[in-house]
């Protein structure tokens, strides 16, 4: 009998918090902020490229100019694929040059999640999940009308924050100078991520082209089996496992000062995909890398000039409303309905303990800076 009371309560309970949270976050004022999102990457219908984005705004109730509030599906420029998932139909968003000044006047925020893009094979997969017909982009890369935008919004001192595949490959070269220029940022095209497992039997995630081009480097089998974190460029591959690492997961390390004004960890870690860029001393780093090597591990990135510590979050010293995330902080999976229960990524955290997943950065340190960031873009107009 005590066990089933016990088994009630804890029910009530389940239907109580989410009900007087949701009740709490009704009766929070709304307030308008102008929001460009530029997402070039999208490949499913959950548009987890750029979720934590829009449940940010959403739940902040930052909403449009109309006072709706900002649409997952739809609300953004690039790549839409389109319900039924199955049928790969899609439409392309694209910025259009003659509404390029309007968009800079009636906007305050302009975000760039991803711009790699897709290509028809990437979006027409078969039923295995092997990629069929072409490696032409249907969508993707900085162009001419991104830079005008970029550049506009800069000039009228808007909020501007790019992300992780922001200097694409896929980019305009010239495109791609002259906004690395204004950002005053440079760009290695060295890519990192941490992998769980490095063996290729248990782990879908590692690509067949990676493995194989690991081969063809170093003229022997991919023999990993355990964690570690893979680093790439082009057709250059440097694979750290246990042997190199003292800890296999990257970590993000802030600034005490800071953390304390953003309500920041100092060190977390991070487990998504992540870039390595310079910055000059018109920028600040806000937060850096840090891979957590031992000798060997050391020793093999200064073979191929990797820096143990690079930056992870760049700010610029003359536009404070500049900011550069050199990881893929914006795409993850988290439940999207949760974002009209008041103070849900405070409940977050207490279960999202596990540093393997991308979920736990993404309530502990993603959310926080960003709403801080948008509220300080408020704050500032009002």
């Amino acid at each position: 009998m005590k066990t089933l009371r016990i088994i009630l309560v804890l029910l009530v309970l389940l239907i109580l918090i989410p009900f007087a949270g949701h009740i709490l976050w009704r009766i929070e004022p709304q307030r308008q902020l102008g929001v460009i999102l530029v997402d070039k990457s999208v490949t499913d219908i959950c548009r987890s490229s750029h979720l934590p984005f829009l449940w940010t705004l959403n739940h902040f109730r930052f909403t449009k100019s109309d006072g709706k509030p900002y649409d997952l599906a739809t609300d953004y420029y690039g790549f839409l694929p389109l319900a039924p998932e199955n049928s790969r139909n899609f439409e392309v968003k694209r910025i259009r040059l003659e509404d390029i000044e309007e968009l800079s006047d009636k906007n305050d925020v302009l975000f760039y999640a991803d711009t790699k893009g897709i290509t028809y094979g990437e979006w027409f997969m078969g039923a295995s999940g092997e990629k069929k017909g072409s490696t032409i982009k249907i969508i993707g890369g900085l162009n001419q009308n991104d830079y005008f935008l970029l550049k506009s919004m800069y000039d009228k001192n808007k909020t501007v924050i790019a992300e992780h595949q922001f200097f694409s490959s896929a980019s305009d070269p010239l495109v791609l100078n002259k906004t690395a220029e204004m950002f005053k940022i440079d760009y290695s095209y060295w890519n990192g991520k941490f992998f769980p497992k490095l063996d290729t039997a248990k782990n879908p995630d590692l690509l067949p082209e990676l493995v194989a081009s690991y081969t063809k480097l170093y003229g022997k089998p991919w023999h990993f089996k355990g964690p570690g974190i893979v680093f790439i460029r082009g057709s250059r591959i440097l694979v750290l496992d246990q042997n190199d690492l003292l800890s296999p997961i990257p970590l993000i390390v802030t600034p005490k000062s800071k953390a304390a004004e953003y309500y920041l960890p100092d060190t977390i870690q991070y487990p998504g995909w992540f870039e390595i860029s310079g910055s000059g001393p018109a920028n600040e780093i806000f937060a850096e890398f840090y891979i957590p090597v031992n000798d060997s591990g050391r020793a093999r990135m200064e073979r191929e000039m990797i820096p143990v510590r690079f930056p992870a979050i760049i700010h610029s010293r003359q536009k404070q409303s500049l900011w550069y995330f050199t990881g893929d902080f914006s795409n993850c999976r988290i439940p999207y309905w949760t974002r009209k229960i008041k103070n849900w990524e405070k409940i977050s955290v207490l279960h999202s303990s596990s540093p393997q997943k991308t979920t736990n950065f993404v309530w502990r340190y993603y959310i926080p800076l960003m709403s801080k960031i948008l509220d300080d873009t408020y704050k500032r107009l009002h």
